[in-house]
């Protein structure tokens, strides 16, 4: 346990690497990262390891075969682009202690959503104005790289040795599904069960809360099939848009308030999302060919369905066949196919362990306040640890405004930044031990 000197002296350090920490995450803003397409991330990682080099760790880039990635990418979007992808590069660092267990590892993701339209600043300066840094990406989640990064090092400059061993890693793609990011971290088992004893993620989820899991997805196409035909003579047709028409209709009055009554136990935030939900994402009838006068033979629609933590992926799947099953029953001319892209299953990690413990007497010492648990609306990259690395002492905690995410004008305060990193170094030296 630290001693209350111990702990001044942790934070004292934090407050000591404070403008340091500032300008290395408003350096990072200034790195377009956006995805899609993958932009500069080559020169992102680049950026990250050279600070975690001079910082003492063993640094590695992991470069993302090229046929992995495309594999990737059709997964996420369905479709073969054809064109050979910007090159993909992680970050893996690793800076051993005393002894290498207990072992600490934190990740996170310097991609960013891009930009878009509304912004009142540079989405990629970097500016500070009213003790707030401006930028795409400084909420999610380039603050949360910077706050684990100086965390670790203002432990090292205040004097405290901690005993157990840190490794950090910054990665990319979350944006798009996390596959060649953390996820092939994982599956090339750079993070895995027996090699890392707690895993941080630090994603925004705001300065006092603990995320200790996330909903479950299922990403998939509906396909009508109909019969082409001339538009001024469309009774010798099938028309896929109109087909398409009605089963979203279906879908939307009667399906859909079936899966909204399933209200989750769990503490999902917002509160609006605890409601399970399914939502067509976009809609194509024939539009690459935008005929004048021709019915349309195909209509595809694009859909997510977001489940609970109490709903299994097979129930899931099995209700939404079931529906479209009958309603081809109502219609025998309707010809359509599910078609699945991709799935994630939720996580709920357990609370009653030294990790959690660690991160909520932090919080508390920091802020003044008890945390509190929340799960993530979406999913995210901490998945691959649990579900895929078989490690169950995972969490997320970061600096960030969650609210702000995607959004124009996007910003961190300075203060949630400087106290995220005062949180992450006390747990840091309680979890891994001080000499």
């Amino acid at each position: 346990m630290l001693t209350e000197k111990d702990r001044n002296r942790v934070t004292k350090a934090v407050d000591d690497v404070k403008d340091e920490m500032v300008n290395f995450l408003q350096d990072l803003i200034r790195i377009d990262t956006t995805v899609p397409p993958g932009r500069n991330y080559p020169q992102g990682a680049d950026f990250i390891a050279g600070k975690l080099k001079k910082f003492g760790y063993d640094v590695q880039k992991i470069v993302v075969p090229e046929d992995y990635v495309k594999k990737c990418l059709l997964a996420v979007r369905g479709q073969d682009e054809g064109a050979a992808p910007l090159p993909r590069v992680n970050v893996f660092a690793r800076m051993e202690g005393r002894n290498p267990h207990p072992n600490k590892h934190f990740t996170g993701h310097f991609d960013v959503v891009p930009p878009g339209e509304g912004w009142t600043v540079d989405p990629f300066g970097g500016e500070i104005r009213n003790g707030k840094i401006y930028g795409r990406g400084s909420t999610d989640q380039k603050s949360g790289i910077a706050a684990s990064i100086f965390a670790v090092e203002a432990l090292k400059r205040g004097g405290i040795k901690i005993l157990g061993t840190v490794e950090q890693s910054a990665t990319i793609d979350e944006e798009t599904g996390g596959f060649a990011g953390l996820g092939y971290l994982v599956e090339e088992k750079y993070i895995h069960q027996g090699k890392q004893d707690y895993v941080l993620y630090t994603e925004c989820l705001d300065q006092d809360g603990i995320c200790i899991g996330h909903r479950g997805a299922v990403f998939f196409d509906l396909r009508v099939r109909g019969k082409v035909g001339h538009g001024c003579m469309p009774q010798f047709a099938v028309n896929a848009i109109d087909k398409m028409t009605w089963v979203v209709q279906a879908i939307i009055s009667e399906l859909r308030p079936r899966i909204e009554s399933r209200v989750s136990s769990t503490p999902i935030r917002p509160e609006g999302s605890k409601a399970s939900n399914i939502l067509p994402i976009w809609i194509d009838g024939f539009a690459k060919e935008r005929p004048a006068a021709t019915v349309p033979p195909l209509c595809i629609s694009y859909w997510n369905r977001w489940f609970n933590p109490e709903e299994k992926i097979i129930e899931v799947r099995a209700e939404i066949r079931n529906f479209l099953d009958e309603l081809k029953k109502r219609d025998p001319q309707l010809d359509i196919e599910y078609l699945e892209h991709y799935f994630v299953e939720p996580v709920l990690v357990p609370t009653d362990n030294e990790f959690v413990k660690a991160y909520q007497s932090g919080v508390k010492s920091v802020v003044g306040h008890d945390s509190h648990f929340k799960l993530s609306p979406g999913f995210d990259d901490q998945r691959f640890v649990v579900l895929n690395g078989h490690i169950d002492k995972c969490i997320i905690y970061g600096p960030g405004v969650l609210n702000m995410a995607h959004l124009p004008d996007e910003y961190v305060p300075i203060s949630d930044l400087v106290n995220s990193a005062k949180v992450m170094a006390l747990a840091t030296a309680e979890l891994l031990g001080v000499g």
